[in-house]
């Protein structure tokens, strides 16, 4: 799975009884240095001359959706625990 973004903060929205959430999707990598899951936690935007990355914002989106691939898991974090 590989989320393909819009220039939006978040890649998926939901309709939670009227409320709309926003998840971001993230991919985790182990990183050997440390022994952890690694997850990069800024926004990535390309034009045709440059990459631009800055770090999020907490009214970005809701909840982080991280992925693990040789594991096949998924972590759900509230924005919060990520700032």
């Amino acid at each position: 799975m590989k989320p393909v973004g819009d220039r939006l903060p978040y890649d998926l929205v939901f309709d939670v009884e009227g409320t709309l959430v926003k998840i971001q999707v993230k991919y985790a990598w182990f990183d050997e240095a440390s022994l952890n899951y690694a997850v990069d936690n800024r926004r990535t935007k390309t034009n045709r001359r440059q990459m631009l990355r800055e770090a999020y914002k907490p009214a970005d989106f809701n909840f982080a959706l991280v992925y693990i691939e040789n594991l096949d898991l998924f972590y759900i974090f509230p924005i919060d625990i990520l700032f």
